[in-house]
């Protein structure tokens, strides 16, 4: 009960993309409140990407696109592209996009609070964890029908 009380409020602080030579390897989420720093120098270190969002703002999109890695032995699969957009127009995209990306499926009314995936010596699936914008976040004209978060990506 305490878990399911900490997420039906939780807000993403920071998401973080770590990208190897041709794929995504980990996507993190830090929610607000807890305390899990990264310096630049360990983000340039690490080969780290982070979307820092702003207070209000929530991930509304995520985009992937898999990869095959022929180049391989055994012909993995990967996940090798990963785009994520917020309410507030925030963006951040890591790998190579093409014509191929894959929408994740976030309900209306709901925000990005985790991932979810398989990994093996590559990540091979990613998924969204979803849950309903808290009350607090939500912008009193998006209730009035104006434009929701959903924006499609370019």
């Amino acid at each position: 009960a305490e878990n399911q009380a900490r997420y039906a409020q939780a807000q993403v602080a920071e998401v973080r993309v770590k990208i190897g030579s041709s794929w995504i390897e980990q996507v993190d989420v830090v929610l607000v409140g807890e305390d899990r720093p990264l310096s630049p120098q360990a983000q340039a270190d690490s080969g780290v990407r982070v979307l820092t969002l702003a207070p209000g703002d929530y991930v509304t999109a995520v985009r992937v696109i898999p990869g095959t890695a022929g180049f391989l032995r055994d012909r993995a699969t990967y996940v090798g592209f990963i785009a994520l957009l917020t309410h507030q127009h925030q963006r951040l995209s890591v790998g190579t996009p093409d014509e191929r990306a894959t929408a994740l499926d976030i309900p209306e009314g709901y925000q990005v609070i985790g991932f979810h995936g398989q990994q093996g010596k590559y990540m091979d699936k990613l998924g969204v964890i979803s849950a309903p914008i808290p009350a607090a976040l939500v912008r009193p004209s998006a209730a009035n029908g104006e434009q929701s978060g959903k924006i499609e990506f370019i």
